[in-house]
């Protein structure tokens, strides 16, 4: 098929030759400029990848820490309640003990 091709070539002259060099710098042209566009595609898209990466990674790290937090947040009213719970009940039975005692005490006298 090259063998061909050269022989049209010569065959049809030098104003015909001129014609098909320059159909084929312009499919070069072309490739290079698909080429071009194709790794610019590639780029571009590589850089929304990593800004949706990072976003992603930014959004994971916060809800972790507002997790982390609303845990610590109620632990510490859990145990704040329980501290509460215990004075109240040492207090009520101190309350108890004491009106025992005074009860005690008049039953005495």
């Amino acid at each position: 098929m090259t063998e061909r091709l050269e022989l049209e070539r010569v065959d049809r002259g030098p104003g015909e030759t001129d014609l098909v060099s320059e159909a084929q710098a312009e499919r070069d042209r072309a490739a290079e400029v698909q080429e071009v566009w194709a790794q610019d595609r590639a780029g571009q898209a590589a850089g929304v990848q990593e800004v949706w990466v990072q976003d992603r990674a930014d959004r994971a790290a916060e809800v972790q820490e507002v997790g982390a937090q609303d845990q610590a947040d109620r632990a510490a009213e859990v145990q704040e309640v329980g501290v509460q719970d215990r004075a109240d009940r040492v207090a009520e039975v101190h309350k108890v003990w004491a009106q025992d005692q005074a009860g005690r005490a008049a039953e005495v006298q």
